[in-house]
């Protein structure tokens, strides 16, 4: 098992930080309108259905659809049309959001993408030598 998650670590890290997947919360948004591919719900709705503030959320959409992951309509008494954009707004070397997708189907890839996310996360916050916070 562990062997199988060797080869992938590479290319999930490479293929996260191509699409500009920074973050969990990035991801779960994105997986939640993966799977559901259309929806008609507000930011609130979505924070509900995958466990994170309502911010954290907004967030995140609004940073996928700056990343043209995702677009959405105008708000309509704070309901929107969420999708997933077409693969051609987004071309990415190899196909990167498809072979996360692929990775990320069973247990052990979506550990992994877990992994790197919060292995990226670490990095993010640790502070240069002598700097103060």
């Amino acid at each position: 098992m562990l062997q199988q998650t060797d080869g992938h670590e590479e290319t999930v890290q490479n293929c996260l930080e191509s699409i500009k997947i920074s973050s969990l919360g990035e991801w779960d948004v994105l997986m939640f309108l993966h799977r559901h591919k259309s929806s008609l719900v507000s930011a609130e709705q979505i924070a509900r259905f995958v466990g994170y503030s309502g911010k954290a959320v907004g967030d995140a959409l609004d940073r996928l659809e700056s990343h043209r992951l995702i677009s959405r309509s105008r708000s309509l008494q704070r309901v929107r049309f969420y999708h997933l954009a077409a693969p051609e707004a987004h071309p990415t070397p190899e196909d990167c959001f498809t072979r996360l997708i692929d990775i990320a189907e069973t247990r052990i890839g979506r550990l992994l993408v877990i992994k790197c996310l919060r292995q990226h996360r670490a990095v993010m916050h640790i502070a240069p030598k002598g700097s103060k916070k």
